[in-house]
């Protein structure tokens, strides 16, 4: 143990690459201790079709303010064919991934003939052609509007190239064994042991480790050991069933239905992805990590659950299984380790929410642990110069950096964590095979068939209805409704959001790359008094940037408003005369004090 870096962080799956990333954009010194020596981009589990992930609204939009939309979903890349071919899903007529051509993801929104596929909701489909984007005021059509389908093994490789170029040090085969110090309030630094796998032509030595960061953030899954060493309480729900996703060779495989389909005996989805099968076996779990998954196992599960016997695998190349198990840690924070994806909550796999979860704590959380390590360093340098320390006073201490930045992290996160396990809890019940099961799913399809419901559900799954609760630091009743919300990606250069053309125009979310804040000022003249606010001799300057932006087509009334660096907007005012210049120091200071 040679270094103290600002930041560990466990686990190089996507949220603690991109976590990885967000905090190197801030300035911090990161290290990536991840268990698996190959890196897994040849797993089975991370490429098409079994690593398929759904990449929701909400997280298209973290890829285009950090400039890696078109890296994910590149321009060249024709959609994904054959997914879910049944009863109008993509790959189907009207399906967003249906045809050749740019990446839905990255083209405008736009309605189709016949179905449109917009996802699903325990496997009921809700038409995209019904959404409605008036219900949400201030949301832009354009690229990163439409979810759409990439593979773990994409996304892990693009946040992982981002996060070597910006200095962060990942080091594969590397197991975080145990918190050996500093996992208690008041630490000023977490110490770690991991131990070191290397695999050579003829054994494999064990070396054990010892590491130390000033903050210590667990992304390392849903059997996350920094959950468990550092004593987080977690809290939930037991599971309904076992699930199993299987590659493998079917006899009479044209017995089953396509899509999804709900027996007397549970849940299977057949013919969506070629050579796949996934099964829902509603047996409270017990079956789950319980015993090895044999072809025996997976064929006793397959005529239970399809109730056609006629069906037989002969061959099987890989097959896993999984819960609906629903729990999440009571706060994502002990002293100086943090939790976050799978680590902070876990859940089904319904409706492609995991990942996307996992990336919103990652944007919430990465510019703000990264502010307070700057504030420490501030705080270190003061320490020295008072103390005629000459060592850099390396070691911080806690009680002097105020924590209230961090602190939003979870009472932002938990509440759509809760929701999302809410969701997945509904669809475990709508899956049960029986009277109770058939009813919810009933309703549930009736509620789907309409405008409004599509536009529930699309509001929740793709992320556009998703507000955080953020009070004023001066006046509560002048909050602005946008406060809380994304930020609009308005067109710079005046031409209509809603025209293809407009698809390669200069837009907001291009100028939140650098990880700063935005002030944006749509007026027609510079607003002096905003620009000096965050000029480059002000408190501010290298936090938070200065955008005017005269020519946006479509205002929506908006004058004026502060973009947080996740994209948040924290201000706003609709009225030039109505600019209070104290209440927008009063979150400059909130949000970008160090």
């Amino acid at each position: 143990m040679s270094k103290t870096y600002d930041v560990i962080v466990a686990g190089a799956g996507p949220v603690g690459l991109f976590l990885a990333g967000e905090l190197a954009l801030g300035g911090a010194s990161v290290l990536v201790l991840e268990r698996d020596a190959a890196r897994g981009v040849e797993s089975p589990f991370k490429v098409a079709p079994l690593g398929f992930r759904g990449v929701n609204t909400l997280t298209l939009e973290c890829l285009s303010r950090r400039g890696l939309l078109h890296t994910v979903f590149p321009a060249d890349k024709t959609n994904l064919k054959g997914m879910m071919k049944s009863r109008g899903g993509p790959g189907g007529k009207g399906g967003p991934g249906g045809k050749d051509g740019p990446p839905a993801s990255t083209r405008l929104f736009k309605k189709t003939e016949g179905m449109q596929f917009g996802g699903h909701f325990a496997g009921m489909f809700f038409d995209a052609n019904k959404l409605d984007l008036g219900r949400w005021k201030y949301r832009v059509n354009g690229p990163g509007m439409v979810p759409g389908p990439t593979t773990m093994a994409t996304v892990e490789a693009v946040y992982g190239e981002r996060a070597t170029r910006l200095g962060v040090e990942i080091l594969y085969g590397h197991t975080l064994t145990e918190i050996v110090e500093g996992s208690e309030e008041g630490s000023e630094c977490v110490k770690v042991e991991a131990t070191d796998t290397a695999d050579d032509s003829t054994k494999t030595t064990e070396t054990t480790k010892t590491f130390c960061g000033r903050w210590l953030v667990g992304c390392d899954g849903g059997q996350s050991i920094i959950r468990r060493t550092a004593g987080f309480h977690v809290e939930g729900s037991d599971p309904k069933f076992t699930g199993y996703a299987m590659r493998c060779d079917i006899t009479n495989g044209d017995k089953l239905t396509p899509g999804f389909t709900v027996t007397d005996g549970g849940l299977y989805i057949a013919g969506a992805f070629g050579d796949t099968v996934y099964l829902m076996d509603p047996d409270d779990g017990a079956f789950d990590r319980s015993q090895e998954l044999t072809m025996e196992h997976l064929q006793t599960v397959l005529t239970r659950v399809t109730r056609v016997p006629e069906v037989k695998i002969t061959a099987l190349r890989v097959a896993t299984s999984f819960t609906d198990r629903c729990r999440h840690a009571t706060h994502y924070r002990r002293g100086r380790v943090l939790l976050a994806g799978d680590a902070a909550h876990t859940h089904a796999t319904f409706g492609a929410q995991g990942m996307n979860l996992g990336m919103g704590d990652a944007m919430n959380l990465g510019w703000k642990l990264a502010s307070v390590v700057r504030q420490e360093e501030v705080a270190a340098t003061t320490n020295a110069a008072t103390n005629g320390v000459t060592n850099g006073a390396s070691n911080a201490a806690t009680n002097t950096v105020d924590t209230a930045l961090l602190d939003t992290y979870d009472a932002e996160r938990l509440p759509v964590a809760a929701q999302v396990l809410e969701m997945s809890r509904a669809q475990s019940m709508a899956f049960l095979p029986d009277v109770f099961g058939r009813s919810v799913r009933s309703l549930l399809q009736q509620t789907l068939d309409t405008v409004d419901g599509a536009n529930l559900f699309m509001g929740l799954f793709w992320g556009l209805s998703q507000k955080y609760d953020l009070v004023p630091a001066t006046d509560p009743a002048q909050k602005h409704p946008l406060v809380g919300l994304s930020a609009p990606d308005f067109v710079l250069d005046g031409k209509d959001e809603n025209s293809a053309d407009s698809v390669d125009s200069p837009r907001l979310n291009h100028h939140l790359a650098t990880g700063h804040g935005l002030l944006v000022d749509l007026a027609e003249g510079v607003n002096a008094s905003l620009r000096d606010l965050v000029a480059p001799a002000s408190a501010y300057a290298g936090r938070v940037d200065y955008l005017a932006a005269p020519d946006v087509a479509a205002k929506r009334g908006l004058q004026a408003f502060l973009v947080r660096p996740d994209g948040i907007v924290a201000w706003a005012v609709d009225d030039r005369a109505d600019i209070n210049v104290d209440a927008l120091k009063a979150e400059l200071a909130r949000w970008f004090a160090f």
